[in-house]
């Protein structure tokens, strides 16, 4: 997914809050329950944006880091619901179970009460609208603070965060099994030189065991009608 420098930039949405409330914060949890916590359906696979961390087995990116912001300056909790690689968005609105879809291309996720654009990326060479959504049980005063903080961090502060997220978080989820597969190919690649050679001497040995007399040690008939024209000239040659 190649992002627009310009959507980079306004998707960094997040150093708007100051104040410091000691009891907020931004969890992941693996379902819903009943509470004051403000619930979100986040995409795994949306880096740098948002996406899933299988370490330490919670969101982080940029959308994560605005609703820290949010929870510092107003003691809301936060909690995105885990499920894993697997981007439940669209079970989680449509079952009323989150008040939030994070980043999702616009119109992709039903059920929802209202859309606040993000950026806009280029996919397969057309313009996706990246969102984040309000469910129906969304409170309106939560409605109103994100969207607020979506819309007033200056540019300055976004391009320092965007910048700031892509050099020091990356996702973790590298295919490791691909190390063993490279690792297994070199392996391969190896072993077919080392027989190329081995071959080449044991032909080369054969070779030379032909053209040689096992009684002298020196070369057999076989090799003077060989190298007859390298030992005698054509002018000097009696035939």
């Amino acid at each position: 997914m190649k992002l627009k420098i310009t959507a980079i930039i306004t998707a960094a949405v997040l150093l708007l809050f100051g104040t410091f409330a000691a009891d907020a914060a931004v969890y992941t949890v693996d379902e819903p329950t009943n509470g004051s916590t403000i619930y979100i359906a986040g995409d795994p696979d949306m880096y740098p944006i948002e996406y899933y961390d299988t370490q330490d087995k919670e969101y982080k990116g940029i959308l994560p880091e605005l609703y820290k912001k949010i929870s510092d300056s107003n003691g809301i909790d936060f909690s995105y619901i885990n499920s894993g690689t697997t981007n439940s968005q669209y079970r989680l609105a449509k079952n009323n179970q989150v008040e939030i879809v994070s980043a999702h291309a616009k119109g992709d996720v039903e059920d929802l009460s209202k859309e606040v654009h993000i950026l806009t990326y280029t996919k397969n060479k057309e313009e996706v609208e990246l969102c984040i959504g309000f469910t129906s049980i969304a409170p309106d005063d939560l409605v109103n603070k994100v969207t607020s903080a979506l819309q007033s961090a200056s540019s300055e502060e976004i391009l320092r965060l965007s910048v700031e997220t892509a050099v020091t978080e990356s996702p973790n989820d590298f295919p490791y099994w691909l190390i063993f597969v490279i690792a297994g190919l070199l392996i391969l690649v190896i072993i077919m030189v080392i027989n190329i050679i081995l071959r080449r001497k044991r032909d080369k040995a054969a070779k030379q065991s032909r053209l040689t007399d096992p009684l002298t040690g020196i070369g057999n008939s076989l090799y003077f009608e060989q190298w007859y024209n390298s030992f005698i000239s054509p002018a000097s040659s009696p035939l």
